[in-house]
């Protein structure tokens, strides 16, 4: 049974420069694919302040906002899929 205690005293430290990599109790974790670590980069440098959708596409597709000339865009990976056409 995992002691209760050890869950409390955990740390997790990230470092920026560079690649993005993340330790937990000084072994590395997997940050999973360039999107997500993008991501984590974009949450950990606006640290206690909001990021928006808007800001998470530009960062992760930063030619959606300039074909679509600056204005909202429809992002279809952030939107539920239409229904089928029948």
């Amino acid at each position: 049974m995992p002691d209760p205690d050890r869950a409390a005293v955990m740390t997790v430290t990230f470092s920026a420069l560079g690649p993005v990599r993340a330790w937990r109790d000084g072994f590395e974790l997997p940050l999973g694919t360039p999107q997500q670590r993008t991501t984590l980069a974009l949450l950990l440098e606006r640290e206690g302040r909001v990021v928006t959708t808007g800001e998470l596409v530009d960062a992760l597709w930063p030619l959606v906002r300039s074909h679509f000339g600056g204005r909202d865009h429809p992002d279809v990976r952030l939107s539920p899929a239409p229904p089928p056409r029948r």
